[in-house]
């Protein structure tokens, strides 16, 4: 933010990878990804943003990963201030250095006239599949989604989980499998935004489980304030990517509490 890059360099990796899809209205390669971390600092620098605020509403870390969502305000040499730019951050750490980074950003304000959207229906789609998802609606998750769909939570690692689940039927599986024991999701929104191919959702979450499926002797038990980040990709009108980001680590320290009021 201080735009100190020389000191930011110090904690990438040499290898870092860096993306950001919703990049792709400014052509270039940052939409696919740069891979170096001189070539990224090269690509930071050409942008000449002299000054960069950025407000954070959600904020967590579990794993190697730090995820944030917010608001980003920045100035660039010569223009006018853009403020308020819905945009969300997520971190892989590993060894003590950034190996990874990716972005996105809802960029409507860096244009006159904002760049036609591939997906019109991107809100509709997206909040229609987030409900059914939220609802554990399964046979609505199916209409939305694209046969060749991935799913992946990559914080999910902690649980011994995170590999990516591909193909439509797959995903369903795995969402019946793991929503079995829930018996109530809620998710409170508090930075969301559309912009071309992506819809990003952030927030808390909020789930009540049945307590033997965590070997307590309780009928119902349920978590609160557990930070999540959620990214659909949708293309043709299905969602194509599913990407989530949770804070499984508050998952884990309110099930220690509730073990520990359970003796």
């Amino acid at each position: 933010q201080e735009r100190n890059i020389e000191s930011a360099s110090e904690l990438l990796s040499p290898d870092l990878f860096m993306i950001d899809p919703t990049a792709i209205v400014f052509g270039g390669p940052l939409a696919t990804g740069i891979k170096g971390r001189d070539k990224i600092v090269a690509l930071i620098n050409s942008w000449n943003i002299n000054e960069m605020n950025f407000d954070q509403e959600v904020v967590f870390w579990c794993g190697e990963f730090a995820c944030a969502a917010g608001t980003l305000s920045y100035t660039i040499d010569g223009a006018l201030p853009i403020k308020d730019v819905p945009f969300a951050n997520i971190l892989r750490v590993k060894d003590g250095k950034i190996i990874e980074r990716t972005d996105y950003g809802d960029y409507t304000q860096s244009f006159t006239e904002p760049p036609a959207s591939p997906e019109p229906d991107l809100e509709s789609i997206a909040t229609k599949y987030l409900l059914a998802y939220l609802e554990m609606r399964y046979k609505d998750l199916a209409l939305l989604l694209d046969e060749k769909a991935v799913f992946i939570d990559p914080t999910s690692a902690i649980l011994g989980q995170g590999a990516p689940r591909e193909g439509r039927s797959n995903i369903l599986n795995t969402f019946q499998n793991a929503f079995g024991v829930v018996l109530e999701f809620d998710f409170v929104q508090k930075r969301t935004f559309f912009f071309q191919n992506h819809a990003v959702f952030a927030g808390t979450t909020r789930y009540a489980m049945a307590g033997a499926a965590l070997g307590l002797q309780k009928e119902r038990v349920e978590f609160e304030g557990i930070p999540m980040l959620i990214v659909l990709e949708i293309v043709g009108g299905k969602v194509v990517k599913h990407t989530e980001y949770a804070d499984y680590e508050e998952f884990l320290k309110q099930v220690e509490g509730l073990k520990d009021t359970d003796d």
